[in-house]
This record gives structure tokens, C-alpha cells and sequence, in this order.
């Protein structure tokens, strides 16, 4: 609601009330032309409070904000870090510069009406209100200062900052000659083992990382600081160069360490509690690693571990047969004796194994695993076709008859399980197996020998029923009739046994 419109309600309230000619009407009506001229006043008195307020507050604002550029347009820098950061300020202030200037037109238009509206309140904010127009007249002269301050001040900048990146780059230089220095390693008679023997590598190369993060983020704030001022970006080659080799070198270091680490694990820890198959992935892993690192340098301790990776992981083919479930404490016994020592079985560990020359002697050994493999897989066959033989049915009809097919397919099978019998016996080493082997074909004849009995009987039986179910044999051989009765009742209760429990 504007302070016009108000103005005009109050003088048509005024115009209504001096018309009035009839008492009666006057006395009557008072009280509601009061009450609007009230309203009017309140009204009245928000929009001139709301006016003021907008004025002050549009006033402080512009104050500030030119006060704020002053202060920055008129300091004068010599280091770089302040000049750029004064240059970033001012781009600031210039690109903000028309809003301000849209400010301070806006709190102009206010304060007249608030001049023309509230002429008290206008005297009360007049001083900061002129403040504004002698800022600005500063703020101009600050600005074009600045300008001759800055195209002063930007070679000897610039120079500063070339300085300064020179100086990374002759950081960097001194920085690969020394990583080329820790990680050349031409003496043969070197061995590094120990933990702190690696770190004594490692640590410096922690520094030297420090130093590189510490470079890279100075050279990010000096090439801000290019932009900034204008200038073509120079970059430090070196520290990309730097960064890679360190990168390099640490993963040399890195790799022989974990790897003698881990070697050193796999010949101390108990041989038959660790996973070999296990260890061979680590192995393998590690000479992919090893393969992929590109050693510049010549570093005879990383190509003695890539070379000493390829020997191992050989070797290892015969520790994954030793660590095999199939291998039994009596061939740990053999293997013993071929290699002259006289070790636990639950304790002794692949160094133990070492030191007896464990491969020397891998001909040897490995007869005794293939051995041990091949008595493994003949029990797992053995065990399986018993484990067959335990679930199959002998089917018997509803006539009390074996099915002579099922039974043929039976003799067949059994046929074939004797003839893998014979084979395995021929191939295993192991004595009690070898029984096993044996107890099993005897066993196997057994029940061939049973089935075809078993079946001749049935067909002899099949053809006595016939004849003796006739009433002319029945009447002429009365006693031979007799006695073949009573052992049918007894094949047919056997017969029945045989359908109820089937197996």
C-alpha cells in the first residue's frame, strides 16, 4: 500500500466529514470516521517506518561495500601470494561493480522519497547518505590507481613466480638423482633381508614423498597465480617425471620387502598346516607384480628376487604334492629316509626340508606322491563302487521271481567293476590297499557266483512247477510230488524275504 494512497484516503475522510451540515449525522458517523483516519495513521506510520528502515540499511550496505574495495584497491603488495590474491579480490570487485552501482541508485530513489515523506527521518541519515557519493569519488580514484599499481608490479611478479618454479624444478632434478641413488643397487655381495634393512630404503622415500605432495601443491598455487595475472601457465616436467620414478621405486622396494617377508613365513610356519596351493597363487601373484615393475635402474637385489620368484614357483609344484591330503605320515616317513633326516612330522617346516636338500632328491619324492596320488584316487573308486553296490536293489516281482534282465544287467556291471579291480591292483602300491583291493574282487566273484546259482535255481524251479502242476504227474509220482511241494514253500518264503528287503 503506497504512502500516496493513504494521503488521498485522509483528505476524502476529511472532505466527507467538513460536509456534514446536519448535526444528527455528525454525531452519528464520528466515531467510524475516527476509526479510518486511524487506521490511515498507522498505516501511515509502518510505511514510514518500513521506508527509513530500507533506506539505512540500502545506505550501510553501499558504505560498506565501497569502504571494503577501497581498503583492498589501496593496498600495495610486493609478494606475490598477496598481489595475487589482491588481483582475485579486485576481479571480484569489478565484475560486482554494476550491482553496486544498481545499489546505489535504488538507495538514491529511496532516501528522496523518504526526504519527501519523512523529511526528520532524512536529516537523521543525510551525513552517511553524502558518504556514499564521497566513497564512490574515492572508490574511482582508488580504482585507476590500482590499474597503474598493477601494470607497475606485474614483471616483477611474474619474475617472482618463474623464480619460484625454477626453484621446484631444480628440487625435482636433486630429487631423482636421489631416488636413482637409493634405488641403484651394482654390488652383488648385497643382501637385503631384515625388515630394517628395507626401511632403511623405504623411510627416505616417505620423505622424499612429503616432498613431492609439498612441491606439487606450491606448483598448483603458482599456476593459479599465472592465470590469475594473465600469463601463459608453466608447468614443472620434471615433477610428473619425479612423481613416476618415485612411484617405481617405491614399488621395487615395496615388492622385495613383502616378498621376503612372505617367503620367510612360508619356510619357518609348520609344513602341514600351510596351504600350498594357497602359497603357489601368492608366488604367482608376486611375479606378476614383479613383471609388471620396470626397474630403470640396476637394482641386483629386485632382479635376484624376480629370478629367485621363477625358482621358487617350480619348486613349489612339489611342496602343493607334499601338502596334499593324500600324502600319509608313512610316506613323510620315505621321504625321511631318502633325505637322511630324522624330522616330526607335525613341526617340521619347509627350511628343515631345505637344508636336507629337499631338491635334490625331487625324482625320488615325486615317485613317492605319484604313488600316494594314484592309492588316493584307486581307495576313492574302491569306496565309491562299494557304496554302489550298498544302494542297489535286487528287484523281485509280484510272481516271487527275479527280473533276469535287471539280473544280467547286474553280472554285466559287476563284470566291469572286476575288471577295474584287477586294474587298480595292478597300479597300487600300498599293501593294506592292496588287500582291500583283493577282499573286494573275492567278494565280487562271490556274488556272481551267488546270482547265477541263484538264477539256475529259479529256472529249474520254474520248470519242476510246471511239470507237478500237472494231475497225471501228480497221480502216478505221489511221493517225488510230495517232497517238491515242500521245497517250493521254501523258495517261495525265501522269495518272499527276498521281495520284502529287496538289497
Amino acid at each position: 500500500m503506497s504512502i500516496g494512497r493513504l494521503d488521498k484516503w485522509q483528505h476524502l475522510c476529511h472532505k466527507t466529514q467538513a460536509s456534514w451540515t446536519i448535526g444528527f449525522m455528525e454525531i452519528h458517523c464520528r466515531h467510524i470516521i475516527t476509526d479510518c483516519l486511524d487506521q490511515i495513521n498507522s498505516q501511515r506510520n509502518k510505511a514510514h517506518q518500513l521506508l527509513n528502515d530500507l533506506t539505512t540499511r540500502g545506505i550501510l550496505q553501499c558504505v560498506t561495500a565501497l569502504k571494503d574495495a577501497i581498503t583492498v584497491l589501496d593496498e600495495r603488495p610486493q609478494m606475490t601470494e598477496a598481489f595475487c590474491e589482491q588481483k582475485r579480490t579486485a576481479r571480484l570487485i569489478f565484475e560486482n561493480e554494476k550491482q553496486l552501482l544498481q545499489d546505489i541508485r535504488m538507495v538514491e530513489e529511496a532516501f528522496k522519497a523518504l526526504k519527501v515523506n519523512c523529511p526528520a527521518a532524512a536529516s537523521d541519515c543525510i551525513g552517511q547518505y553524502n558518504l556514499i557519493h564521497a566513497l564512490q569519488a574515492k572508490y574511482n580514484l582508488s580504482f585507476q590507481a590500482n590499474l597503474k599499481f598493477s601494470k607497475k608490479m606485474l614483471p616483477i611478479i611474474a619474475q617472482q613466480v618463474a623464480q619460484a618454479l625454477q626453484k621446484f624444478a631444480s628440487q625435482c632434478k636433486r630429487i631423482l638423482n636421489a631416488l636413482e641413488a637409493n634405488v641403484t643397487i651394482r654390488n652383488t655381495q648385497t643382501f637385503i633381508t631384515g625388515k630394517g634393512d628395507f626401511e632403511s630404503k623405504l623411510n627416505p622415500l616417505n620423505e622424499i614423498k612429503t616432498e613431492l605432495d609439498s612441491i606439487s601443491e606450491s606448483a598448483l598455487k603458482f599456476h593459479e597465480y599465472q592465470k590469475i595475472m594473465g600469463i601463459k601457465v608453466t608447468p614443472v616436467v620434471l615433477l610428473e617425471v619425479a612423481r613416476s620414478l618415485w612411484i617405481e621405486v617405491h614399488d621395487v622396494w615395496t615388492i622385495c620387502q613383502e616378498w621376503r617377508m612372505t617367503h620367510a613365513m612360508m619356510h619357518a610356519h609348520k609344513f602341514i598346516v600351510q596351504s600350498w596351493t594357497k602359497n603357489q597363487a601368492t608366488t604367482k601373484a608376486f611375479l606378476v607384480r614383479a613383471e609388471s615393475i620396470k626397474c630403470r635402474f640396476d637394482n641386483k637385489i629386485f632382479y635376484g628376487i624376480r629370478s629367485e620368484l621363477h625358482t621358487f614357483l617350480k619348486q613349489l609344484d612339489l611342496a602343493v604334492e607334499l601338502g596334499a591330503s593324500y600324502i600319509k605320515p608313512t610316506h613323510w616317513d620315505q621321504i625321511f629316509k631318502i633325505l637322511g633326516g630324522d624330522l616330526n612330522i607335525h613341526t617340521f617346516s619347509l627350511k628343515q626340508l631345505n637344508d636336507l636338500e629337499l631338491w635334490s632328491h625331487t625324482d625320488k619324492i615325486r615317485s613317492i606322491t605319484y604313488h600316494a596320488r594314484v592309492d588316493a584316487e584307486t581307495d576313492t573308486k574302491l569306496q565309491a563302487m562299494k557304496a554302489k553296490w550298498a544302494a542297489t536293489e535286487l528287484v523281485c516281482t509280484e510272481n516271487l521271481e527275479l527280473d533276469l534282465v535287471v539280473v544280467d544287467d547286474l553280472l554285466a556291471t559287476l563284470d566291469d567293476d572286476l575288471v577295474q579291480v584287477q586294474s587298480l591292483m595292478q597300479t597300487t602300491s600300498q599293501p593294506s590297499l592292496y588287500q582291500a583291493l583283493t577282499s573286494w574282487s573275492d567278494e565280487i566273484n562271490y556274488i556272481q557266483d551267488t546270482l547265477e546259482l541263484w538264477v539256475s535255481a529259479q529256472g529249474d524251479w520254474q520248470k519242476l512247477d510246471r511239470i507237478f502242476k500237472l494231475p497225471d504227474i501228480q497221480q502216478s509220482v505221489r511221493h517225488a510230488n510230495v517232497e517238491f511241494q515242500m521245497l517250493s514253500r521254501k523258495w517261495k518264503a525265501m522269495m518272499k524275504g527276498v521281495r520284502v528287503t529287496t538289497s
